[in-house]
This record gives structure tokens, C-alpha cells and sequence, in this order.
């Protein structure tokens, strides 16, 4: 169970991650493209 918990976290971390960069990428090539 323990690895299930710590496998589910690391998942939303990377998905969170991922989610952040690309956001953040696509405020940057909007500010570029005005």
C-alpha cells in the first residue's frame, strides 16, 4: 500500500509539473508573439 501512496505521489507531482511548464510556456510565447 505503501508504494501504491508513494507511486500516486510522484505521479501527481510529475503531472503537476507538467502541467505548470506547460502553462508557463505558453504565457511566454503569447507575450513573444504580441
Amino acid at each position: 500500500m505503501t508504494e501504491v501512496l508513494m507511486f500516486l505521489g510522484v505521479f501527481s507531482f510529475l503531472l503537476f509539473g507538467l502541467a505548470t511548464g506547460i502553462l508557463c510556456l505558453r504565457s511566454t510565447w503569447t507575450v513573444n508573439w504580441t
